[in-house]
């Protein structure tokens, strides 16, 4: 197993209201995009009606609020180890569902939300509940230690249930960091200044292929898992289906 990483200054930023936001206005968005191709076709398309299904590491709600959207059947927990983080999320997701009839609150949409302080190294606060999906986006290279992480999902999760980790890879080419910068809306400048930035931070802080390839053995031992990776092998999608997964539905 590789050795831990230490993620101090990472911890201390999504603990600071100015990074947030500046996560919300900027990376978050783009993240926002970025990954809902997959989790619609890889984790939201297995997901029964009427499931309840857990967020780690929602950051500032984006992909919750377009879960929410796609999928108002489900009961989505909100969780975030960071507080700052978790408190950003509840304004964005309350803003938005206001906004979706007429100007009126949509306190249906309202009550099938769930906000959770929650680390994912300690997921015991779920034990009980029928949590029949886990997605996570870009917050596996911030686990101490993913084994625990993903074996405290296992733990978690309903037999027939689905998880999906999607994040960049160090072993991503510098094209496709290029190719994934193209997309940001960003002034020009910016986006040269920050395709080195992303791909010397990846190669820093995101896992290798052959981790991504260890934590995939391991979820085979406990189910039918698989690896999809994308943009030249710039990021990778984990996902672990229960042994006795439901029939695919198409997401209203």
């Amino acid at each position: 197993m590789a050795p831990r990483r230490n993620h101090s200054i990472s911890t201390r930023l999504y603990q600071s209201r100015v990074f947030t936001h500046f996560y919300e206005r900027i990376a978050g968005r783009y993240s926002a995009e970025l990954t809902w191709k997959g989790l619609t076709n890889d984790f939201l398309s297995s997901i029964p009606t009427g499931s309840t299904i857990l967020e780690i590491g929602a950051g500032p709600g984006l992909i919750a609020l377009k879960v929410i959207e796609q999928r108002p059947d489900l009961t989505v927990i909100v969780s975030d180890f960071s507080q700052e983080m978790l408190q950003l999320a509840k304004e964005n997701l309350k803003e938005h569902l206001e906004c979706f009839v007429q100007g009126q609150p949509n306190v249906k949409m309202q009550k099938h939300l769930e906000f959770v302080q929650a680390n994912a190294m300690n997921l015991s606060q779920f034990q009980g509940r029928a949590i029949n999906g886990i997605y996570s986006l870009g917050a596996i290279k911030h686990f101490p230690d993913p084994y625990k992480g993903l074996d405290q999902c296992v733990g978690i999760l309903s037999p027939s249930g689905v998880l999906y980790f999607a994040d960049f890879c160090a072993d991503g080419t510098y094209a496709g960091t290029q190719d994934i910068i193209k997309h940001v809306q960003l002034p020009s400048i910016l986006k040269f200044l920050m395709a080195p930035f992303l791909h010397l931070a990846n190669k820093r802080e995101a896992p290798s292929g052959q981790e991504v390839e260890n934590w995939n053995c391991y979820l085979q031992s406990r189910g039918k898992s698989r690896i999809e990776y994308s943009t030249g092998r710039t990021m990778f999608s984990l996902i672990f289906e229960g042994s006795t997964l439901a029939s695919k539905i198409t997401p209203k």
